[in-house]
Parts: structure tokens; sequence; C-alpha cells
């Protein structure tokens, strides 16, 4: 669980980015979604093959189809995702998961 005590779910994920293309998002920021092909789930509970969030673009959330990637994210009691962070999976933890950030 998520230190913030209202029944958040901390949620981390690690696979590869399989798409993206320009998609409306719910904020006028947000016009691209992203796919990721979900490898293992590293914290939290989380069922599916895939998980789809937007991004304003790749350039700016610096992922790339064929990346490896950690999605860290928190899931509401409403049963969103509300994503964290994006960073580049390599031979090890990332350094935020290391440091319980």
């Amino acid at each position: 669980m998520s230190d913030n005590n209202n029944n958040d779910e901390d949620v981390v994920l690690r696979g590869v980015i399989t798409a993206l293309r320009p998609q409306r998002g719910p904020h006028p920021h947000l016009k691209w979604v992203a796919v990721l092909d979900v490898d293992a789930v590293m914290a939290g509970q989380f069922s599916g093959q895939t998980f789809a969030f937007h991004i304003h673009s790749p350039t700016k959330s610096g992922i790339a189809v064929g990346g490896q990637y950690v999605i860290r994210m928190t899931r509401t009691p409403a049963g969103e995702y509300l994503l964290r962070a994006i960073e580049p999976w390599k031979d090890g933890p990332p350094s935020q998961l290391e440091n319980g950030t």
C-alpha cells in the first residue's frame, strides 16, 4: 500500500512499449497513447497482459517502440491508474525503486 492513507495502491510494471499513436487523452496536453506489453509486475497487483496510458509525446516522455521501461503508477479506489514515473529498464532496478521514493 501507498503511504497516503486513502487506500490508493502503488503498482510498478516492467515491460516493452509495443505501440505509440496519436490519441486525445483526458487532458489537453496528453496527445499520445503508449501501449506497454507487461513482462512483470514488480509491485502491487495488476492482472492484464498490456497497459495503455496517455503521454504528452514520445519525445517529452523519452520512450520509443521496442524500448524496455518500468512504469510506476498509483491505482485509486475508483480503479483508475495515475502515472507517476516512466524509467528505462536497464540490467537492474530503477534508482527510484532502490531508494523507495
